[in-house]
């Protein structure tokens, strides 16, 4: 059953433990594996998702204003700018499609006033009223507003269980970013300007100090 602080941010006082404020984004959001796929089981709760529960860790960072501010990246392909003293929304973004396999599944990065979301919207059998978009995005923490975006074309070559987008955690310098996506590809991107410095294919074959064969492939989790 869901919660009113179910797909929601909570503030806790170290102190005592007690809630001090709860920030819901999806409300009414029941979902679990029955409701995975193209068959659904008959413990699918009703309310069927869509499942835009936080997979990815919040950040709490402050601005070059000197303002706190709590970053929520949600499944749902919304990231969330929050006051932490209030637990009000100072803005919200829509990047990406959501869906159960993100929007945002395991974690964005920051630096500075840039906020750096990747987007997986993997395919996942369920419909949506619009459409993916896949790719790693930089929004202005001041205001939520997208720098940049560099949306992924689909360079999966038709190989079987690739899918176009960035699932995994990301990280960042303060001049580059590092994305490591499900087609299998790390792209190393220049903070300013979204440009991909360069891609390395991690499927290919090398051979180990051991001299045996081995290979990357999908980054995810």
């Amino acid at each position: 059953p869901t919660t009113s602080t179910s797909d929601a941010i909570l503030a806790l006082a170290l102190d005592t433990g007690k809630l001090r404020w709860s920030y819901q984004a999806t409300a009414n959001d029941a979902w679990h594996t029955a409701c995975s796929g193209r068959q659904k089981r008959a413990n699918c709760p009703e309310e069927d998702g869509p499942d835009f529960d936080f997979g990815a860790s919040i950040v709490l960072t402050t601005d070059s204003r000197g303002r706190d501010i709590v970053l929520g990246p949600q499944k749902s392909g919304v990231l969330h700018g929050v006051d932490p003293d209030t637990g009000e929304a100072l803005w919200q973004t829509k990047i990406g499609r959501g869906g159960l396999h993100g929007g945002v599944h395991f974690g964005m990065a920051v630096s500075g006033d840039r906020a750096f979301v990747p987007i997986s919207d993997a395919e996942d059998f369920q419909t949506y009223a619009t459409p993916a978009n896949p790719g790693l995005f930089a929004v202005n923490i001041l205001d939520g507003t997208t720098l940049w975006q560099s949306p992924l074309a689909d360079e999966c070559r038709g190989r079987e269980f690739c899918a176009v987008g960035i699932g995994a955690a990301i990280t960042t310098t303060p001049a580059l970013v590092f994305a490591g996506a499900l087609d299998g590809y790390l792209r190393i991107h220049d903070t300013t300007t979204g440009e991909i410095i360069r891609k390395i294919d991690t499927t290919t074959t090398v051979k180990t100090i051991s001299g045996a064969l081995a290979s990357g492939g999908s980054m995810d989790g």
